[in-house]
């Protein structure tokens, strides 16, 4: 099984991911965690904090090729029968470059249909995709806390993006209420994640 974990920064998707993994582990599941972007891919600083259309399809284009290479890892450990839990994958550039991109295109949905149409090499999809939904005020609050960015987190923006993932249509999306305490959030997955294992 593939579980992918999607939202703004500051949702707490890595935290939940080590949280999943271990309580996945201790019931005694072959567990193999991974995230997007992968450490194969280097991205200047500069191109991460740009909103102009021309770096959104770099972006893009970017991610989806080390997408294309991550999912024959991902392939490879479901073929041993490991559940693999994603930090990240295909929903995270739709709704981060399609918010900046939605201005070329004219709408969210021709955006919509030219992303899947160049994602259509990513044959790998997530069984179940949790999509841990935060307001952006206390997605920002939060990364001030814990003091780190990524170039991504501005109000204004993560609010477009945070519009952009609640349109995304995803086969097994699954939209959590992320407000709360991070244990909160994880007794949410597992709620939902438990009928779906099979030892």
């Amino acid at each position: 099984m593939f579980v992918a974990f999607e939202g703004i920064d500051g949702t707490g998707k890595t935290t939940l991911v080590s949280m999943v993994k271990k309580e996945l582990e201790s019931r005694g599941f072959g567990v193999f965690a991974t995230k997007e972007p992968t450490s194969r891919l280097e991205l200047p600083e500069d191109l991460k904090k740009s909103r102009e259309v021309s770096s959104a399809l770099s972006l893009f284009f970017r991610f989806t090729e080390d997408r294309f290479g991550h999912q024959d890892e991902i392939s490879e450990h479901l073929r041993k029968g490991e559940i693999v839990l994603c930090d990240r994958y295909l929903m995270s550039s739709m709704a981060y470059q399609g918010a900046i991109l939605e201005k070329c295109f004219g709408s969210r949905e021709k955006v919509l249909q030219w992303m899947s149409l160049v994602s259509e090499i990513i044959e790998v999809r997530p069984d179940i995709t949790f999509y841990i939904d935060v307001d952006p005020q206390i997605s920002m609050n939060r990364i001030a806390g814990r003091g780190s960015f990524t170039g991504f987190e501005e109000k204004e923006y993560l609010s477009s993006v945070r519009n952009f993932y609640n349109s995304i249509d995803f086969r097994g999306k699954v939209t959590l209420d992320g407000s709360g305490t991070i244990q909160q959030s994880f007794s949410d997955v597992m709620e939902r994640l438990s009928p779906h294992l099979k030892q």
